[in-house]
């Protein structure tokens, strides 16, 4: 059962999903009751902040569009549940995702630039998220130091992609992204073993790695029949996370922004551990 039940654009406070709200009433779950993690070292009063009427929450169904090149703002968006993605999309009818967004991910909408395609950010599941105004989260703020090290981990893992799409091939860089994606999972506390919920079509999967479809379908096969991974159904099962990190070439540093969680969480909780545009 889908955990999350919002009409598109219902428009609710913070403060009435923490102090209010039950995960019964608004079909929410228990985990984004309390704030993400990077906001642990906060004082208790910017917490209060950002529990209160500062914050505007809304619900987005799946498939909804969250930002695109016409939304001009200095805000910041906090994904609080559900998954996200970037994109750009050309007249063409192609379009490239450039970047995948968890819970406890910031986004920084901005203008695109002149020419034939379009930018923007859309739910891949129903998608609850807080915009957190220039006020809360400009130069000077309590903000400021988290802010920065998103920006820094949102490069970080743009240049892990490039670099995955130009120098791997189909079946390593398929594996690097199964593992960039479980890693991203546990340390968003949406798994703590080798399964975890991942809604991406094939088609997205695709769009993210330079692929076709029938690709994209190719490489699954050739992970589950090897006993690596299995992947369907919105479902990924790490059946061997050595075997998938070798072939992927893994290694995630990159994920871990200064005063992050440890490196070699992928290890140790693994094993054993329709277009929008």
């Amino acid at each position: 059962m889908d955990p999350l039940r919002y009409e598109h654009g219902t428009t609710i406070h913070f403060k009435y999903f923490i102090r209010v709200g039950t995960p019964e009433i608004y079909g929410v779950r228990p985990a984004i009751m309390q704030l993400p993690a990077r906001f642990n070292t906060l004082a208790p009063s910017v917490r209060e902040a950002l529990t209160g009427d500062l914050v505007e929450v809304r619900g987005l169904s799946r498939r909804a569009l969250v930002t695109d090149r016409s939304m001009l703002s200095n805000d910041v968006i906090l994904i609080l549940d559900g998954w996200a993605f970037s994109y750009i999309a050309f007249a063409s009818g192609a379009r490239q995702i450039t970047a995948i967004h968890l819970p406890g991910d910031l986004l920084f909408p901005r203008a695109a630039g002149s020419g034939d395609s379009e930018y923007g950010t859309c739910a891949v599941s129903n998608l609850l998220i807080g915009t957190l105004p220039d006020a809360l989260v400009g130069a000077g703020t309590a903000l400021e130091n988290i802010v920065q090290d998103a920006r820094v981990q949102n490069a970080a893992i743009l240049e892990a992609w490039l670099a995955n799409m130009g120098r791997r091939d189909a079946y390593a860089r398929t594996a690097h992204l199964l593992c960039e994606m479980h890693t991203r999972a546990i340390l968003a506390g949406l798994t703590a073993n080798a399964t975890f919920q991942m809604p991406l079509f094939q088609e997205d999967l695709g769009d993210i790695l330079g692929l076709t479809p029938v690709h994209i379908n190719r490489m699954m096969r050739r992970l589950r029949e090897g006993q690596v991974a299995k992947v369907g159904f919105g479902r990924v099962d790490i059946l061997n996370l050595e075997n998938l990190m070798a072939i992927g070439s893994f290694d995630d540093h990159y994920l871990h922004p200064a005063g992050g969680q440890e490196r070699g969480c992928c290890q140790t909780n693994g094993a054993a551990a329709s277009r929008c545009v």
